[in-house]
């Protein structure tokens, strides 16, 4: 009976796999997750609705198993938490200074309303309806919005 807390902390903390590979299966996750958002488009990353947010949850459910492999270990889950993180930090901080490559990776920023002017092609090509933009331009309180309640017309001058 006193073996029995012994095999339980065995079990929690001895890797199942080998260490080299508990950092390389979140690194490759990472870069294809990277890739793969980059090329999904930008609506992942900004314009969250309630769909994106479904497919992003299943995403990182369907990706823990190649992250964790077959180790269900305290320890590996730690490894692959710190790798990800260590590994986030870096790629954050290098593309800090290489502006070209963090435009590669991130995209460039499409203008939505110019001069005043909602840009309608715009908007379907991010598909991002117009209640989408008034909510954004509200939370960035950077773009002023009209305060009557008449329609407003995609293409026309806000003043």
């Amino acid at each position: 009976m006193h073996l029995m807390p012994m095999t339980i902390v065995e079990h929690m903390f001895h890797l199942g796999l080998p260490i080299a590979e508990k950092i390389l299966r979140p690194i490759v996750v990472y870069f294809f997750l990277i890739v793969g958002l980059r090329l999904a488009g930008k609506r992942e990353l900004a314009q969250l609705n309630p769909f994106d947010l479904v497919v992003l949850l299943t995403l990182s459910n369907t990706v823990q198993n190649a992250i964790i492999g077959d180790d269900n270990s305290v320890t590996g889950g730690l490894i692959g938490a710190a790798t990800l993180l260590a590994l986030n930090y870096a790629v954050v901080r290098f593309l800090y200074g290489h502006d070209k490559l963090e435009q590669l990776v991130e995209g460039a920023p499409d203008v939505l309303i110019e001069n005043g002017v909602i840009q309608p092609d715009r908007l379907r090509q991010e598909l991002i309806t117009l209640q989408e933009l008034e909510a954004a331009a509200h939370k960035q309180a950077s773009v002023s919005w009209p305060k009557s309640r008449r329609p407003m017309r995609l293409g026309t001058t806000r003043s």
